[in-house]
């Protein structure tokens, strides 16, 4: 490439500081340099926003006046990506490290195509370094239809060594082209957390755009420390419940609201003795078919959310 396209790395924190500044760290050494960084603050109650002054001074630092949920807290950075014509996003969560390499491996095949549109990393396991936690995910017609992650039970067999388009992924790490939100819009903000991604991935392939494996780019995950419950949290499971419901009815053409549903999940929890989520499970599966959805944000529109940027620095 003459002249590297420009992006900002998006990272939303809610607490785990910790976390939040190992993974802006390992962005550091990244082999990219013409790369930027932006911290959104979710309202954690711990010391993120200044751990992030201090150890990454030279990160954009966004806080929003309450916990907003992931999506609208990550539109918050995308806004501000916007704002500083950034080419493009690198969407990425607070608990992972990247491979120094990573970046320039996403941009190579980003750049290799215009309908190359969210360009996706190989995901380890970061307590398990060459375990794939995920390399995309692939959507199965068979009955019932489902969303299956791409992973190893085992070390890295060479199974995902292939670049290649996908179905779905998980947004722990994208990297998003500009166009793609000038035409598609932001994350929808009618999911709190969960579904996002795959709600995300339907309009990014609705629209034309390609979604693309990058077997070289690699990263490692802490898997989804905010959400990790010793016991089971019925908040997260209600929340569970209503995001699915909501890409249900926005894309019936997966076909997985299929009338049965809840009845199947219900069977599910109760074999593997799920009980204590079920309820709640169903309660959000309602609540999610019921409420009045949000349109999806514009790439250079403001929105109603009650966002209240405090520093911008």
């Amino acid at each position: 490439m003459s002249e590297q396209p420009s992006i900002y790395s998006v990272v939303i924190g809610f607490n785990l500081a910790e976390d939040t500044v190992e993974s802006f760290k390992s962005l550091q050494q990244s082999t990219y340099k013409k790369m930027k960084h932006i911290f959104v603050d979710n309202n954690s109650s711990d010391d993120s926003v200044q751990r992030v002054l201090d150890d990454v001074p030279e990160a954009s630092v966004l806080e929003t006046n309450a916990n907003t949920g992931f999506a609208r807290g990550n539109n918050v950075g995308f806004h501000f990506a916007n704002s500083k014509d950034a080419d493009y996003v690198l969407m990425i969560n607070n608990d992972t490290t990247v491979d120094p390499n990573m970046v320039e491996e996403l941009v190579k095949i980003a750049e290799a195509s215009p309908n190359n549109g969210v360009i996706v990393p190989k995901i380890y396991y970061y307590d398990h370094k060459d375990v794939i936690w995920s390399a995309g995910c692939t959507y199965d017609k068979k009955f019932p239809p489902m969303i299956n992650m791409n992973e190893t039970d085992s070390p890295d067999d060479g199974r995902f060594d292939n670049i290649g388009d996908l179905d779905f992924a998980t947004t722990c790490c994208l990297l998003i082209k500009k166009e793609v939100f000038q035409k598609i819009g932001l994350l929808n903000p009618n999911c709190f957390l969960f579904w996002e991604d795959y709600d995300f991935c339907a309009r990014v392939k609705k629209a034309g755009f390609k979604i693309k494996f990058a077997p070289k780019a690699i990263m490692w995950h802490k898997v989804s420390k905010t959400t990790q419950e010793k016991k089971p949290n019925p908040f997260i499971w209600q929340t569970r419940g209503r995001s699915k419901s909501i890409f249900v009815r926005e894309f019936p053409e997966y076909g997985l609201g299929w009338f049965g549903y809840p009845l199947f999940a219900a069977l599910g929890f109760l074999l593997n003795d799920r009980r204590k989520i079920l309820v709640p499970f169903l309660k959000g599966w309602r609540e999610g078919k019921k409420i009045e959805l949000k349109p999806i944000p514009k790439f250079k529109e403001d929105t109603e959310d009650p966002y209240d940027i405090v520093r911008d620095c």
